[in-house]
């Protein structure tokens, strides 16, 4: 997707290198994802982790 939008020059919000978000982190994931057993959701953000995400995502947004 990154590169088909590169070509056409449409603007891509790539969150995975972007986004702010590090879910492979042990720390990370037990401040900014929803509990679950031994901390391994890598999907669902909790409060604190929306918060974090949408400013990135606001930021890339308000360009256009």
């Amino acid at each position: 997707m990154i590169e088909v939008c590169g070509n056409y020059s449409i603007p891509i919000f790539d969150c995975a290198r972007k986004g702010s978000i590090y879910a492979d982190n042990d720390t990370f994931r037990k401040i900014y994802f929803q509990k679950s057993k031994n901390n391994t959701d890598t999907a669902h953000l909790n409060s604190k982790g929306h918060d974090r995400f949408l400013k990135v995502a606001e930021s890339f947004l308000l360009q256009y």
